[in-house]
């Protein structure tokens, strides 16, 4: 886990090793009296900033909040944070207590059943439309319409394979007819089938 201690003006007061790792620095030491906007982007400090800000003057901890972070070279990690207010004897808010832990593994798990789901419901969206007897056009569009659902394309096309298995053509496109007017305008003709080889080197 990654664990430390801010004063009211975000500067780091403790902090244990994984944090200096985390940011890129040798030891917990060279974290003291500093602040994110020393280790990350003006941006991104700013938002860290803010957050305990927000928790310091109001006096509400955050509990457990998922959320995406960069470390020192720029990798991805998940973390759930918890920032706490860290009071004197008389109560008084002097600064944050911060432990965030690092949960990248299982938001890595979560986000692939999630595409293994919304791949599946493609799939059976198109199965549905080809034993409905659809036209290629409204297997494309079911297509169209399952894949923006589940990842808001705005466009879809299908391909198959032609009887002799040589090459992969292009047997729909969703494209909007606007832009098909636009592209057909442009090269003087309508929009030709395209005819990839197929199994060749």
């Amino acid at each position: 886990d990654l664990i430390f201690l801010k004063d009211r003006e975000s500067r780091f007061l403790v902090a244990n090793q994984a944090v200096a790792s985390f940011m890129g620095a040798d030891s917990p030491e060279q974290l003291l009296g500093r602040t994110d906007l020393d280790f990350y982007p003006k941006r991104e400090s700013a938002q860290y900033r803010a957050i305990e800000q927000r928790v310091m003057q109001t006096g509400e901890s955050i509990l457990g909040f998922e959320r995406p972070q960069l470390d020192a070279s720029r990798n991805e990690h998940w973390l759930a944070a918890t920032k706490l207010p860290l009071r004197d004897a008389q109560g008084q808010v002097v600064g944050l207590v911060g432990i965030e832990r690092e949960i990248t593994a299982r938001r890595q798990a979560e986000i692939a059943v999630q595409k293994r789901n919304a791949d599946l419901q493609i799939i059976n969206a198109v199965n549905e439309a080809a034993n409905r007897g659809e036209t290629v056009q409204g297997i494309s569009e079911a297509f169209l319409s399952a894949a923006h659902d589940s990842y808001h394309c705005r466009s879809a096309a299908i391909h198959l394979l032609t009887p002799d298995r040589q090459f992969i053509e292009t047997q729909s496109t969703t494209l909007p007819k606007k832009v098909i007017a636009t592209i057909e305008k442009l090269i003087g003709q309508s929009l030709p089938v395209i005819r990839l080889p197929f199994g060749k080197d």
